[in-house]
Parts: structure tokens; sequence; C-alpha cells
């Protein structure tokens, strides 16, 4: 098992609520990080095209962040939903079983439990446990009048939770090598654009917490903090059936005043897992991903820029145009006059080589 896989079983296992104390969620963190640590690589890379506006993100020092459906793969941070199981949850929710069950159990299911005030959970519960054979026969009645209706609906509010798991996060992908001729020519332009290095001293990446094209009213300056993650190449979309069973009954609950204040979250760190799994046929790319949130809500889905430290290298393409040279070499100099050090690096293919990666040399 390579570490990627090792990685997602040990992502997989750790779920962090949010009625888990502040410590209890910083000792779950603390796991992720001690395990990763040992593999973070000392830079990872971003293959870019030559064009204004990646230029532009150069010499402004940011970089882009996408939601999820702005990557090239369309099934990038699309989970799977088990409907057929979103609907038997709904059948046995009305049902004359669930019912029994409260009445045997003494105790409502703790999905429930979880997104019920403590006192409305209780009336509730005293509620099935005085109900009359008659009164039960009633309500079961009329739910399965209003049950089909439900399930003809439900198909919506999964692609609510759908879209809103796969939007929510903004990605950042790099590479682990700058040599990769598939990178070259699938990211950069056919070899015609350039790759910058960045150095990752931390599991954490910190950045500024300005979501929007260098300029937003509500800008405080704070930094906001990201984690790298290795993505993980499986078989099958990550399934989120479970997460999406709890978002439906929040949703059901949201127009009234059974609900808890504020959504329960089965697990905080699902916006981030749902990121972090490809399809194998994705798996030569080694991707290394930056998932971050904005510091304010966005009114509509869409790259931002943030703002970060400068590339410690720049890798020029074996075929780019020398105007396209000259001008990324003025950028620079532009960040060397301000004391940053950037190396500059040509790509070629050395004709004499035995393996298919690309070779670079230092530019003095």
């Amino acid at each position: 098992m390579n570490f990627r896989e090792e990685f997602w079983q040990k992502i997989s296992a750790i779920e962090i609520t949010k009625d888990l104390s502040l410590e209890e969620k910083k000792n779950k963190l603390s796991q992720i990080e001690g395990f990763l640590k040992p593999f973070l690589p000392n830079s990872v890379f971003k293959y870019r095209s030559c064009n204004t506006r990646n230029m532009d993100a150069l010499a402004r020092n940011v970089l882009y962040a996408v939601p999820a459906s702005y990557m090239n793969d369309p099934f990038d941070s699309l989970v799977y939903v088990d409907k057929d199981f979103i609907a038997e949850s709904l059948r046995y929710g009305f049902s004359r079983k669930f019912v029994d069950d409260i009445r045997t159990n003494k105790s409502l299911p703790e999905s429930l439990k979880n997104l019920l005030p403590d006192n409305y959970a209780q009336e509730l519960l005293d509620t099935c446990m005085m109900l009359t054979e008659e009164e039960i026969g009633d309500k079961v009645e009329r739910n399965s009048q209003i049950l089909q209706s439900v399930i003809d609906n439900v198909n919506s509010f999964i692609e609510l939770c759908i879209k809103d798991l796969q939007n929510r996060s903004l990605i950042s992908s790099f590479a682990s090598s700058p040599s990769d001729s598939s990178m070259w020519n699938r990211y950069a332009g056919a070899n015609k654009g350039f790759v910058l290095e960045y150095a990752v001293n931390d599991i954490r990446f910190d950045f500024c917490g300005v979501c929007s094209d260098n300029q937003t009213e509500n800008c405080d300056k704070s930094i906001v903090q990201a984690y790298w993650y290795p993505i993980v190449y499986r078989e099958e979309r990550f399934d989120a059936t479970s997460w999406v069973d709890y978002k439906i009954a929040d949703i059901a609950l949201s127009s009234s005043d059974m609900r808890k204040d504020g959504s329960y979250m089965p697990d905080i760190l699902m916006y981030d897992k749902c990121c972090l799994v490809k399809g194998k046929q994705w798996e030569s790319e080694e991707e290394w991903r930056l998932v971050c949130y904005p510091r304010y809500p966005m009114p509509e889905i869409k790259p931002v820029a943030i703002h970060t430290h400068a590339p410690c290298a720049i890798y020029y393409g074996s075929e780019i145009a020398e105007e396209d040279l000259r001008l990324l070499h003025r950028i620079i100099e532009d960040f060397r006059a301000k004391g940053v050090v950037i190396k500059e690096y040509k790509i070629y293919l050395d004709p004499y080589s035995r393996d298919f990666n690309l070779k670079c040399r230092e530019m003095l």
C-alpha cells in the first residue's frame, strides 16, 4: 500500500463533529498532520500556459483557486450517493417500524437526536411513548399519503447536496515534478508554457484572506491557513451517502423550530475528503492539492485569487516563444529587485537519455 492510500485510510477513519471540544478537534487534526509530515515533498510545481492571466498572476504573486466544477476532470470532487439507500431511509422514517423502534428502545435514533434541540427531542420521545395503537395507525396512514411525494422530490435535494460538496471548496493543484512530458503537454501549452516551483515548508500553507481579484471591501488583512493534501487515486468515487442522508433531514427541518441552532455537521472534514479522490486514470500526475475556503461567502461560483509567497524557481518550456520568455524573465527580475531569490531553468529534451523525462538546465 502506498502512502496515498495509507493516508486515505487514515483520514477516512477520522470524523470531526461540531460538538467536539476544541482540544478534541485539534487532537484529531494532529493525527492527520503527524501522518503526512514525513511524506511532504520539498517542492511542488504549477504548470502554466503563457497567457495574460497567468503572467499577470505571477507578477501579482497570486495563485488562482477554483471550485471543482472548473477542473478539467468532470468527476473532480463529484461524490457518489446511493439514492436507493436515501429512499429506504425516508421510508423507514415514515413507517410504523420507526415508531415501534423508538418505543422499544425508549430512545430516538442518534441521527435524529443530533438534529433536534434537546427539549424537542425529549418531547418527541414522550409523544411516541404515549401514543395509542389507534393514534399510531392514523399517523402511519397520513405518512404514507405524503411519503411518495417526498421520495419524488428527493432527487433535487440530493443534487443540491452534491453540488454543495463539489463547489464549497476552492482548489489549487500542483504536480510532483517539473519534467513530466505529459503534464507539459496537458497544462503548459504543449511545452510552450512555464512551470513555477513552490517550496513546501509545512503541512499548512498560509495565504492572504483576500478572496477576490485583488480587491474586497471586507478585507481585514488576515491570514488563512490551508492544508497540503495528496490526491488519492481509486477505482470508485467517494461515497457521501450517509452525509447526504443527514443533510436531507437537516434541510427538511430547516424551516421549523424543530431544528438545533446551526446546521449539524456529522463530519467537518467532509468538504476536504470529497476533494481528495480521483480516478485511477489520473494517477501518473501524483498531484498535491491545496484545499481552502473563502473567508467571506462567495455570491457566485468562480475562480478566486489567493495571495501567497513567491515561487523559488521558474522552468521555461522547451518550445516557449522568445517574447514570452522575455516577458517572464522581466517579471522574475522585478522579484529579484525586491530581494526575492528565484532560479530560472530551461527545459529541454535529451535525445541520448534512456528515460521519458524532460531535462532542465539552470539559466545563469
